[in-house]
């Protein structure tokens, strides 16, 4: 726990500027550097291999870690270009983390228009429930808005198999926001049923871009409204939601493009 957290982490500072095209002088240093601690973790014999203690332990060396961790960082926030062996691999573009704020604080949404309260209990005026969903077929996002009792709209869409729930969620929900934008001027409830997503949209800070999107959006329409609700306790909006999402996730619709997730970058890497 020591090593992973503290002392490859500080070997890791920077990493992107001094590993990422790493020279052999590099590689041996950082062998050196982290062969003490193979040895004191597995207690072996101080002539043993190297190479085998990081077999052995299932670690593997430092120069191949850092230099993953400094391609993803070169990629994400450098915008460099993947290298030439790895295209193949990631298709499309990659997501990029955004820096800064969305807007000036005092103009953030309220706590009155974005609220973590569960909100099932709405039941009056323009509903918007969304959803995201992923299964073993494929990735699927969702939303349906209601009036009164009954269901006046809706919107799906399947993604691609390595975006993530998180990216199903916040797309049907900045497509929410967008559509809510084109009805008439009236006090408009998105329901959301992932806490993360609603956290981010509230977030002027969040460093994703869909994110910011929706913030941006909020703050000029003051009458749309999100808030949380809980899922699988019997509220209609969402178990439509719910249900439409995997049914679109299963599906053979053609997939949208949607930038992959840096999450699918790190493991394209690591398999490399």
């Amino acid at each position: 726990m020591l090593y992973k957290t503290v002392i490859e982490r500080m070997l890791a500072y920077g990493a992107a500027v001094w590993c990422l095209y790493r020279p052999v002088r590099i590689k041996r240093k950082l062998n050196t550097m982290k062969r003490p601690f193979l040895l004191t973790l597995r207690g072996a014999y101080r002539t043993t291999a190297t190479s085998a203690l990081q077999v052995i332990l299932g670690i593997p060396p430092l120069y191949l870690q850092l230099h993953q961790e400094a391609r993803v960082t070169a990629i994400r926030r450098l915008n460099i270009s993947l290298p030439d062996t790895l295209t193949t691999l990631v298709p499309g573009e990659v997501e990029k983390g955004e820096t800064g704020w969305a807007a000036h604080p005092a103009e953030c949404p309220s706590e009155e228009q974005i609220s973590l309260v569960d909100g099932g209990g709405i039941t009056s005026g323009t509903r918007i429930y969304t959803d995201g969903s992923k299964t073993e077929k494929g990735v699927g996002a969702e939303f349906c808005v209601w009036s009164g009792q009954n269901i006046v709209y809706r919107w799906l869409a399947k993604l691609q198999d390595y975006n993530t729930v998180f990216q199903a969620e916040l797309l049907a929900l900045k497509h929410a926001t967008d559509h809510a934008t084109s009805l008439p001027h009236q006090t408009i409830t998105i329901l959301v049923d992932n806490q993360a997503s609603v956290q981010a949209a509230a977030n002027p800070r969040s460093i994703n871009t869909t994110a910011r999107e929706i913030c941006k959006s909020l703050i000029t329409n003051k009458h749309i409204h999100i808030s949380w609700i809980k899922v699988h306790v019997g509220y209609d909006g969402n178990e439509e939601a719910d249900r439409v999402a995997k049914e679109t996730a299963e599906s053979d619709r053609d997939p949208l493009s949607v930038k992959a997730p840096i999450s699918f970058l790190k493991s394209v890497f690591k398999k490399k």
